[in-house]
């Protein structure tokens, strides 16, 4: 059988306003695996997430550094991804 795992990042969604419960909601609905890549969110989504009690989230912290750098977007992909044990990956 295959396996499809998926990732996100995130960093304090619920302040900026993103769409991440949507997110996470679309990506259950065919992945096997999803993996969080948490930035150091202090608003409450992690809250949220881990409330789902959901098998198949895991959730990883890799925080963000306090200036914005774009080497660590590349790296928190990486990272996600590397974590992933899926056949196929989506992001």
């Amino acid at each position: 059988m295959v396996e499809i795992s998926s990732f996100i990042t995130l960093t304090n969604p619920e302040k900026r306003g993103d769409l991440y419960k949507q997110c996470i909601e679309s990506a259950l609905g065919f992945s096997d695996e999803l993996i969080i890549m948490d930035g150091g969110s202090t608003d409450g989504s992690l809250e949220y997430i881990q409330a789902l009690n959901d098998k198949r989230i895991k959730i990883i912290s890799l925080p963000w550094p306090d200036e914005f750098n774009w080497s660590h977007i590349g790296k928190s992909f990486q990272f996600g991804y590397d974590n992933c044990s899926g056949d196929f990956v989506f992001h």
